[in-house]
């Protein structure tokens, strides 16, 4: 093309070109459009208000007949259990957002993580285009109930987004999005936003944000008794006593070091196994207690599920050296965790606690 025309004139297509595809793309917030992308188009997608209560906007997502049709052929494409099927779907409507979920998993588990990642991009990029005027999502009093079946793919794009940017290392980016996540519906967490903002906090450096979170929520929530709060809150707690301290504000560590203390007291079992993880030997006089030497597989499917999470999640967290000392400190003989040990008896009341829960647990 060149050798004919010249380079000038090639190069100038190609401007044009480029900004002719810009002039498709409405703008997005909560994702950047490529210029690669397909025109976005209305498929029927909207969102509507349903009413305000207690100070809260209710809304939800609404199928245009136009958008029932192509969401029927979506499901009869999922029942031949053939991707190419979906593919075809994706190729005359690039902005379906079921079949970009779909196929972002197909992408995610033939290892195409950075196509897995963009084709929520595009399914996030299509919702923003659908939002209601009045759906403003910064100011955490926008509800969506994802008993709705039109919600739940909102729902799902957002965690899969907030994961696919926090394996990019974008952790403050990935914290955002949890929050946004929870405050569509912070009293159901239909997809337990809770069990992840922790670990989003702590690796964005957000300690004081997850402490504030951690004292508003506990009186009604009980946070502390899930582990991943239990632990993060005194992590928390020490890196911002830290942060303080190089500022010339600090005041010691003896919060953190009582917050980790009733976390081992309370969830025991978890101790040997992040050990483990980290490839960390603490002291023996206390590890071998038997407090914590009682095999994870006694506890509740629940609380095991639960400390298991955690642990593959965040072990990374407690590799600091500094942060091992912290936990040396925690089940030093001399302190009140180690006498405490020697009256322990929590195995029922954590047993009763925990029997029964985390149903949801299989979203995360």
């Amino acid at each position: 093309m060149r050798r004919i025309f010249g380079s000038k004139v090639v190069r100038g297509d190609q401007v044009r070109q480029k900004a002719h595809r810009k002039v498709h793309l409405r703008p997005t917030v909560l994702a950047t459009p490529k210029d690669t992308w397909p025109k976005i188009e209305k498929l029927g997608l909207t969102m509507q208000q349903d009413g305000v209560r207690d100070w809260c906007q209710y809304f939800h997502f609404e199928h245009s007949p136009a958008y029932q049709k192509i969401q029927l052929r979506f499901w009869e494409a999922v029942d031949t259990f053939d991707p190419n099927s979906i593919a075809a779907i994706l190729h005359a409507h690039p902005y379906h957002v079921d079949s970009l979920l779909q196929m972002s998993e197909v992408s995610r588990l033939g290892e195409d993580i950075q196509m897995a990642s963009e084709l929520i991009e595009r399914a996030l990029c299509s919702f923003e285009s659908s939002f209601h005027t009045l759906f403003n999502y910064t100011q955490a009093n926008c509800r969506l109930d994802y008993s709705r079946a039109e919600n739940r793919s909102f729902f799902l794009t957002l965690f899969r987004h907030l994961s696919y940017i926090s394996r990019r290392g974008c952790h403050r980016t990935a914290l955002e999005f949890c929050k946004l996540l929870l405050a569509l519906n912070p009293e159901k967490d239909p997809l337990c936003a809770l069990l992840i903002i922790d670990y989003c906090a702590v690796r964005g450096g957000e300690y004081r944000f997850l402490i504030d979170l951690f004292h508003a929520w506990e009186p009604h929530r009980n946070l502390s008794q899930l582990p991943n709060f239990a632990f993060s809150v005194p992590l928390a707690m020490f890196h911002s006593q830290n942060r303080e301290e190089k500022e010339g504000e600090g005041g010691g560590e003896t919060e953190a070091n009582k917050r980790l203390q009733d976390a081992l007291l309370m969830f025991p079992c978890l101790l040997p196994i992040l050990l483990d993880k980290c490839g960390v030997t603490l002291d023996p006089a206390v590890t071998s207690h038997s407090l914590f030497t009682q095999p994870i597989e006694r506890e509740p499917n629940g609380l095991k599920l639960l400390m298991k999470l955690y642990v593959e999640r965040s072990h990374s967290l407690w590799k600091e050296p500094e942060v091992v000392i912290v936990i040396m400190h925690a089940q030093d003989s001399e302190t009140a965790l180690y006498i405490a040990c020697q009256n322990w008896g929590y195995e029922k009341t954590l047993s009763t606690c925990f029997r029964g829960r985390c149903k949801q647990c299989c979203f995360v």
